[in-house]
């Protein structure tokens, strides 16, 4: 199936001399840190195609009486739950700590930051191993959230060194078209220590609000870890909930060797019931809607969380495969140049419409650098829908221009991020920290391949649906 939209990310590190101090600062650590670090985080834009713009200011303090070794140093991008990416070990690479020696000498050490990235980093996370002379190394995780002005602040991570987990969050039991009721579990092991990671025990639970087990099951041979060396170990665990499950509690709690005895990790998490946005279809006829929730693998929408409730959304021949002839051309795929639908009355927020369509399944080397082809629709109460790989030139829209429910705003493609000709769709809004979030979606007069009704829950991942635009509208 398709993949599309990897995240990107843009870095600007400095060391500064700030003459008017630092500005107000969150405390990231407290306890027996041989460092106390301070700092603040800004979100400074949002952009639904360009990602954040994210800025932030740490002070280092050495008041420990003598200098501190920096062993490792390993910094950490993490999103709402913390869903975390690492930027790199700086120390084992030979860039020493902040492009400077790895010894702390006393006194305040003063750096401010830049990123550009494309998924909702909520937390910057940097994870240290501390080794005052003639002692053992021990290891820290300092954490500062990113805030935007006028929303609320972020919810702490509380990562927790050597080995902590992240979870996509929130976490949602979301209705399936073809019945049931589903919750995606992904979440990642985090092992800052940079020493091998052995899983010896692991365990999930779910009681509901009203105290019953939902779910109890021992994980330990489902996710086989002996003497891992990732940072980050991704994981999905994936379950059919009861009908009638409306909220509960997650635990997951193991315990893990780092080589010198065991180590224990926990983790809890709230489950509420999503409550799908309920939208008309962006396309029209027989299409296998990819990529999506009921699925048991840990494909690149789960992967990232503003894709974790998109589709890639291709069209089918008689053998349910996407093309025929040859791979390199458009047109041997079924979904090339068919109409793409506006979901929502709106208005075009934003529109690109000159990238560079891929070659079939050849990726175009004239999109660089490289960029995505999108429009993206604003609706009424702060949503917005999404859609990638327009065919290059085809936007029926301008920035500005309102539509209805309906309307062809634009040709299915393989501009930008695509490894060949579909529509990549997904819905949008604005959390309460003034982050894109992406939300589930219900389709109006959706119906599987033999004619069912499947608008009662979101698209099953990898099922063949048919949909009709209105009457009126489609043309």
């Amino acid at each position: 199936m398709p993949t599309s939209c990897p995240p990107w990310i843009r870095s600007i590190t400095r060391m500064l001399a700030l003459a008017l101090g630092m500005c107000p600062a969150s405390v990231l650590a407290q306890g027996k840190s041989p460092l106390v670090i301070t700092g603040k985080g800004d979100l400074r834009s949002v952009s639904l195609v360009e990602g954040e713009q994210l800025a932030l200011a740490i002070e280092l303090s050495n008041a420990s009486g003598g200098p501190v070794e920096v062993a490792r140093a390993e910094t950490f991008l993490a999103c709402e739950g913390g869903w975390a990416y690492s930027l790199g070990e700086s120390i084992g690479q030979g860039k020493g700590f902040f492009g400077n020696g790895t010894t702390v000498s006393s006194g305040q050490h003063r750096y401010q930051l830049g990123y550009s990235f494309s998924t909702p980093v909520t937390h910057y996370l940097l994870a240290l191993q501390l080794r005052r002379q003639n002692q053992p190394a021990r290891d820290f995780v300092f954490e500062v959230p990113f805030t935007r002005a006028g929303f609320a602040a972020p919810e702490p991570l509380k990562a927790i060194a050597p080995v902590f987990m992240t979870l996509q969050e929130p976490l949602e039991a979301v209705p399936l078209a073809s019945g049931g009721l589903w919750i995606s579990i992904v979440g990642q092991m985090v092992n800052t220590s940079g020493k091998p990671l052995t899983l010896k025990k692991w365990r999930l639970t779910l009681q509901s609000s009203g105290g019953a087990t939902v779910i109890d099951r021992d994980l330990t041979a489902n996710f086989p870890l002996e003497r891992n060396t990732h940072s980050v170990e991704p994981f999905l665990l994936a379950f059919n909930l009861p009908p009638d499950f409306r909220a509960g509690k997650l635990a997951l709690k193991g315990e893990v060797d780092l080589g010198a005895g065991p180590v224990a990790i926990t983790r809890s998490a709230k489950v509420t019931r999503a409550a799908p946005r309920v939208v008309r279809a962006p396309v029209q006829g027989a299409w296998i809607w990819a990529n999506g929730q009921g699925s048991l693998n840990l494909h690149t929408h789960y992967r990232f969380p503003e894709q974790r409730y998109c589709y890639d959304i291709v069209m089918p021949g008689p053998d349910r495969k996407t093309s025929h002839g040859d791979p390199r051309s458009n047109a041997s795929f079924h979904a090339w140049d068919r109409p793409i639908l506006a979901v929502e009355d709106g208005k075009a927020s934003i529109v690109i419409n000159d990238v560079p369509d891929n070659f079939g399944t050849t990726e175009n080397p004239a999109n660089n650098p490289r960029r995505n082809a999108s429009i993206v629709l604003e609706h009424a109460g702060g949503g917005y829908s999404v859609y990638n790989h327009v065919q290059k030139g085809t936007a029926r829209v301008k920035v500005g221009q309102r539509v209805k429910a309906g309307d062809v705003i634009g040709r299915v493609g393989n501009a930008g991020f695509s490894s060949e000709p579909h529509l990549h769709f997904g819905y949008m809004v604005l959390d309460k920290t003034g982050r894109v979030r992406n939300v589930p979606v219900r389709i109006k007069g959706l119906r599987t391949a033999n004619g069912q009704p499947a608008d009662r829950g979101v698209p099953k991942s990898d099922e063949e649906y048919t949909s009709s635009a209105p009457a009126q509208q489609a043309r």
